[in-house]
């Protein structure tokens, strides 16, 4: 194979300011390259149609196939890739309208006065529903301090009046949830047909939105049930978040499993300070966790990956062809708009960074309106680093991913560093070919848009933690039940040594038993200990559940 011959300097050389004036002569001669014409372009400068009775998919060259669109159909109008259609029916396949969660739930929010007629409609032809104009659910705002106490420790009315009103007033909405959340499956529609400077597969997720403060109330409910002595009905409560918590995630992007995630967190510290708070016989308490221990189960986010590139190959389609804005790429912070570096005082500095801001913007826009067979070659770039980012974390064990995502995302942030500098992403494109300039332009794209992969691992690996941890407090709790001594080590609890090693680290969970109760802790993403007692709001990494002796 001959390597491909570029003139950019490596890495720890010095790029030559004699680049500017070729810069500059290449940007008065208007010259980037392309394997054809300006004709040929699906749209030219001035944002028309260049030639309206060619479909877009054929002024791009696209290739349809699984190496670059990774789906053949449904097709637009245009022959690109409908995502949004092609997402819709694979996820609501083999779900009837009365299996479905997301369907019961659109009659608990009421229509959302945000949405678009046509959006509206089109929910209601997915979901096979009429939904209200005002749903069964009345939201109210509350000072955030006071929602955090009320969802992490027994309450009474006497103290939050304001969030048991709302309580209240919401007790047939609540239980509307109730119902839903027990339906087996869950599929939320997008319009395929949706207006907007992003492609239909970046809409907005209202449903996850409005899911938040339903949430909220329910474990403030629960807690509010469990200091009036009703212990039957907070742990429906809970056991209603953790269903609810089931379904968000089986949805298809990063913000359902965030969305999950944060939901499941809430929901946890209400189960412990129910097992803390109720004294119940063995048989009861073994059914009741039954019942919880099935939901307990996290999906991995390396199961969405594969459909967030559908997302990404959507926006490498909408910006070859002009349908997405480069203003919006900018907006979102996924394309440079401005120059990295303030400029010097000298005449030279300040054209360096004009010409600096040009190539970040006028020049990557130019670069992302792929066209020749350079689009497929985007596409590709894509699927092989969604591919390994999908392996990576597939990885069964913390350590292991965090490593090989800390490779991935230093290449693609050193990649990143190296084409700032002024000049060089420009100087890559009059030199190289179009094909290898799609690459780099669709790894610099990807960089934005993984960027927070590595935190979504952090909290997908402290969510199993806390799972985990519940797992040993329910153990500890079925011992007490059963006339057993509070432990005083992981001797005393009666479970498979694999079940009480922290993800974090790969060594056996804390624990610490006192007169007054037990407490068992992961470390955390930090690996150390980091909990103050005399500031226990602060403690952001640790992951503790205390069991306290009543």
């Amino acid at each position: 194979m001959v390597e491909e011959r570029t003139l950019l300097p490596r890495p720890g050389r010095r790029m030559l300011n004699c680049w500017w004036p070729l810069l500059a002569v290449a940007i008065v001669a208007g010259g980037f390259p392309a394997e054809a014409d300006e004709r040929s372009l699906p749209v030219d400068h001035r944002g028309k149609r260049a030639a309206e009775s060619v479909p877009a998919a054929r002024c791009i060259g696209l290739a349809i196939g699984p190496g670059t669109t990774v789906i053949d159909g449904p097709l637009t109008a245009e022959g690109l890739p409908d995502y949004a259609a092609h997402l819709n029916a694979a996820l609501s396949r083999g779900i009837s309208p009365e299996e479905n969660f997301w369907g019961a739930m659109w009659g608990v929010f009421g229509q959302d006065p945000r949405l678009p007629a046509s959006e509206l409609a089109a929910y209601e032809q997915w979901l096979k529903v009429s939904i209200p104009v005002q749903g069964a659910f009345v939201p109210a705002s509350f000072n955030p301090s006071d929602f955090r106490r009320v969802t992490q420790a027994p309450w009474t009315a006497d103290n939050f009046p304001k969030i048991a009103a709302s309580i209240e007033r919401n007790e047939e909405a609540l239980d509307l949830v109730e119902q839903a959340a027990r339906r087996p499956l869950a599929f939320a529609p997008l319009d395929s047909a949706a207006e907007g400077p992003l492609p239909p597969s970046f809409a907005r997720l209202t449903h996850l939105e409005r899911i938040v403060p339903i949430v909220r109330l329910l474990t403030a409910r629960a807690m509010l049930r469990l200091e009036g002595g009703d212990a039957d009905g907070a742990w429906r409560d809970l056991m209603t978040c953790y269903r609810i918590a089931r379904h968000v995630e089986s949805g298809w992007r990063r913000d359902d499993l965030w969305t999950a995630w944060w939901i499941r967190d809430l929901a946890a510290e209400g189960v412990v300070q129910w097992i803390a708070h109720v004294d119940q016989p063995l048989v009861e308490l073994a059914w009741r966790f039954g019942e919880l221990r099935p939901l307990l189960h996290t999906r991995s986010a390396a199961e969405v990956l594969g459909n967030e590139r559908l997302c990404f190959a959507d926006l490498i389609l909408g910006s070859a062809t002009g349908r997405v804005p480069m203003t919006t790429l900018v907006g979102l912070g996924w394309v440079d708009g401005r120059p990295r570096r303030e400029p010097d005082a000298s005449p030279f500095g300040q054209i360096k960074a004009e010409l600096s801001y040009f190539e970040n913007t006028v020049l990557t826009a130019e670069a992302l309106r792929f066209h020749g067979k350079s689009v497929n070659a985007a596409l590709d770039e894509g699927g092989r680093n969604y591919a390994e980012l999908k392996e990576a974390l597939s990885l069964r064990a913390h350590a292991e991913r965090r490593e090989r995502l800390k490779t991935l995302m230093e290449r693609l942030e050193q990649e990143s560093e190296r084409l700032a500098e002024p000049g060089a992403f420009w100087a890559e494109a009059l030199f190289s070919s179009s094909d290898n300039v799609a690459r780099l332009t669709a790894r610099r794209l990807l960089g934005r848009l993984i960027r927070n992969v590595p935190s979504l691992e952090i909290v997908q690996t402290r969510s199993e933690t806390q799972s985990r941890l519940l797992l040993v407090a329910m153990a500890i709790k079925e011992s007490l039940a059963a006339g057993g001594p509070l432990p005083a080590d992981w001797e005393s609890v009666a479970m498979e040594p694999a079940a009480r090693i922290d993800p974090f680290t790969g060594e056996p969970f804390r624990m610490q038993t006192t007169p007054r109760g037990v407490t068992i802790s992961s470390l955390g993403p930090n690996g150390k200990e980091d909990f103050d007692p005399y500031q226990p709001q602060a403690n952001i990494d640790d992951i503790r559940m205390v069991l306290w002796r009543k």
